[in-house]
C-alpha cells in the first residue's frame, strides 16, 4: 500500500505527471518569451510571490470588510436599545 491509500505506482505516476507539466509549462514559457531556464524559474516564482501578496491582501480587505460591519451593527444595537 503506499500513501494516504493511494497504490505505490499510481502515486508515482502522479508524481511524475506533475513534474512533467511543471516541465512543460517552464518550457513553452521560456520559448515563448526567448528567456533562460534560470530567469524562467525567477519569473515564475516572482509571479508565485505576487498571487500570495495578491491573496493576503484580498483577505485583509475583507475581514476589514466584516469588522466594519459587525461595528455597524453593533452601532444599530446601541441605538435601538437605548431609544
Amino acid at each position: 500500500m503506499g500513501v494516504y491509500g493511494v497504490p505505490a505506482a499510481g502515486w508515482f505516476l502522479g508524481v511524475s505527471f506533475l513534474i512533467t507539466a511543471l516541465f512543460l509549462l517552464l518550457a513553452g514559457n521560456m520559448m515563448a518569451h526567448g528567456f533562460t531556464m534560470s530567469r524562467t524559474v525567477a519569473a515564475a516564482a516572482v509571479t508565485v510571490v505576487a498571487m500570495a501578496v495578491i491573496v493576503f491582501l484580498m483577505y485583509l480587505f475583507f475581514n476589514l470588510l466584516f469588522e466594519v460591519g459587525g461595528f455597524a451593527a453593533q452601532i444599530y444595537r446601541e441605538i435601538a436599545f437605548r431609544t
